[in-house]
């Protein structure tokens, strides 16, 4: 079966219209923005507020250069130093994990709402409890082994170059100490942000579709889906790294226009729900490719069609005359009502 990169963009594209647009309903959106809210909860703007905070930490420790004044105080305060360390440290640990259970939730809400065309939040919510917590125990997991692993490397490059920093001097072990702590660190969070990226795209709409546990789903994808079609997986990130460029300016004028008010939680979530629910279909239709077993759209029989203008008429099931051009009986019915028949039983196939 060939898997194509750009079928699936079509076939987002008119369910994500359908979605947001027909019809337009300002409570679903608001609603359907909510469960997106949760699905990308701690992937907002916090990092680049972080960065800047960093940045003047760092111009200002340069500026004054307190390093001789610094270390004594860390030698003569270090119990202090490392008991508040560790409570700070415990506590952002705490409530990344907590923020982790939330959007856990939030991803198979978020398919859900879109799956099934409608906004919905404690249904969903009770729903995929399982396999959400599932999702977040490996997600947490994986935090930990990142966590413990950078921890271990600051502690070993700390230890390698203490005496240089006491000395105030770049010496060869302070410069090996650096290398090895780029060498290690940089590509375990790129790989830790890849496994981000594999669970939102491939390993939530899997767990969806079918019984499986987060762990025994990476362990199909790595073996069916990586191993088998690596290639087109990378042209898959390519095409969403191309397709992000254009969200990202489609973000950033939504933000200028709304006087930064896009950029608050919650509102861009609303503001930018087409872009979002856009980015949901593509990966769940590109999952799609892989196998029946794989389906994560209901089946639906042929829509009704309007002869005169082509309109969908899948939600006018006993439609007189087409609500588009209001052409009579487009369906053919005679003004007859279809005994046992209702907006439900078009679809077939789907056991949810």
């Amino acid at each position: 079966m060939a898997i194509s990169v750009v079928d699936p963009l079509e076939r987002a594209w008119v369910r994500m219209v359908r979605v947001c647009f027909r019809p337009f309903r300002f409570r679903g959106w608001l609603v359907i923005g909510f469960c997106a809210f949760l699905a990308y909860l701690g992937e907002g703007g916090g990092g680049q507020f972080m960065q800047g905070v960093t940045h003047a930490l760092v111009r200002g420790l340069g500026n004054a250069a307190p390093w001789p004044a610094l270390l004594d105080a860390l030698r003569r305060n270090l119990p202090v130093v490392i008991g508040v360390g560790g409570g700070v440290s415990v506590f952002l640990l705490a409530a990344t994990v907590l923020i982790m259970w939330v959007q856990a939730r939030g991803q198979f809400m978020l398919l859900d709402n879109v799956v099934y065309e409608r906004p919905a939040v404690r249904e969903p919510w009770r729903k995929y409890a399982g396999a959400a917590n599932s999702l977040w125990r490996f997600n947490v997991g994986v935090l930990l082994i990142t966590v413990a692993t950078t921890l271990a490397t600051f502690g070993v490059a700390g230890v390698v170059a203490w005496p240089a920093i006491e000395m105030q001097q770049m010496t060869e072990e302070a410069v090996w100490a650096a290398m090895g702590s780029i060498i290690v660190l940089v590509p375990l969070w790129l790989l830790y942000w890849k496994v981000l990226m594999v669970n939102t795209d491939f390993i939530v709409p899997m767990m969806f579709a079918s019984e499986l546990t987060a762990y025994r789903a990476w362990g199909v994808w790595l073996r069916q889906f990586l191993a088998r079609h690596m290639w087109v997986i990378i042209l898959f990130y390519l095409m969403k790294l191309l397709l992000g460029l254009a969200a990202g300016a489609i973000a950033t004028m939504a933000v200028c226009l709304t006087c930064l008010l896009g950029a608050l939680p919650y509102v861009s979530s609303v503001l930018l729900l087409p872009v979002l629910v856009f980015w949901r279909c593509y990966s769940a239709y590109f999952v799609e490719q892989f196998g029946e077993g794989w389906r994560v759209f209901p089946i639906k029989a042929e829509a009704p069609t309007c002869p005169g203008c082509g309109y969908d008429l899948r939600g006018n099931p006993w439609a007189a005359a087409c609500p588009e051009c209001g052409y009579k009986d487009p369906l053919g019915l005679g003004g007859a009502r279809p005994a046992g028949e209702g907006p439900d039983t078009a679809f077939v196939g789907s056991g949810r």
